[in-house]
């Protein structure tokens, strides 16, 4: 020995979440709650696969807090998540919102806000990848979920239609109509008009209901059953007339409201 002191060092552990990549996120963030909960659970469950451990642990405010701090590189990320949460009470609700909703109410940044936007953009455009070009009857539930995504949450009433052809596969769509917040126009000729412009035989109509109520009122069941007879004068299908919401949605067809009584001879 040589009298000098050799200070203790400590070796180093891998980190348990060495295989998730965090290097891009801003290098002075403190570790989330999320990334602390991932490594306890690791620990307790080394068997656990890392993606099914953080599905368990994980709740909406820190999956927030982890999006905006690895989107935005903040450091006030956990307060950011907890305020928008409590603001909008969902991650559904903040993901509906408008760019100018998040900015006033949410008392974020421009660019904060068209993160978020543009994760909504990203899970609507992966749900529509799930329905074009694929057979209606096999992919309703997936078309339905698709409408949700792009209009249950939108401030005023949007009519979609969505065009089929002969093999009931999605080929094309369009908004058709921007209304008020109770109110959408509707015209059955113009709707047939743009049907027959795409070759399409039939057509799904979809609107929503700001109110957050699926419930279709006696002028949304007159309307689509007026475009149903419209298409049925010339060849054209109208397959359903769906009212999706916050609440849920609500299928014309299956609810048995498309048809329209006809007068007893």
């Amino acid at each position: 020995m040589n009298g000098n002191v050799v200070p203790f060092t400590r070796p180093v552990k891998p980190a348990i979440t060495a295989n998730l990549d965090f290097s891009w996120l801003h290098t002075a963030r403190p570790r989330t709650v999320f990334e602390e909960k991932l490594d306890l659970a690791r620990f307790a469950n080394a068997d656990v696969p890392l993606d099914e451990m953080a599905d368990r642990c994980v709740l909406d405010k820190r999956l927030l807090e982890f999006y905006l701090a690895s989107a935005c590189g903040t450091e006030s990320a956990g307060k950011t998540a907890d305020r928008l949460i409590e603001e909008f009470g969902s991650l559904a609700e903040i993901a509906g919102a408008s760019l100018s909703q998040l900015v006033q109410r949410g008392k974020l940044t421009r660019r904060a806000a068209s993160a978020i936007k543009m994760f909504h953009l990203f899970m609507e455009r992966t749900l529509r990848s799930d329905v074009v070009d694929r057979p209606l009857l096999s992919s309703y539930s997936k078309l339905i979920a698709y409408c949700r995504m792009a209009m249950a949450y939108e401030e005023r009433e949007i009519l979609r239609l969505i065009f089929l052809n002969v093999h009931y596969r999605v080929m094309d769509e369009m908004i058709y109509s921007r209304g008020t917040i109770a109110h959408c126009p509707v015209y059955p000729q113009e709707i047939v008009r743009e049907a027959l412009a795409r070759c399409a035989p039939c057509l799904v109509m979809v609107h929503n209901h700001p109110s957050g109520d699926a419930m279709p009122s006696s002028t949304d069941i007159e309307t689509s059953q007026k475009v149903s007879t419209a298409c049925d004068a010339v060849g054209l299908t109208l397959i359903d007339s769906i009212v999706v919401a916050r609440g849920g949605s609500l299928s014309m067809r299956s609810a048995n409201l498309l048809q329209a009584d006809k007068p007893s001879s």
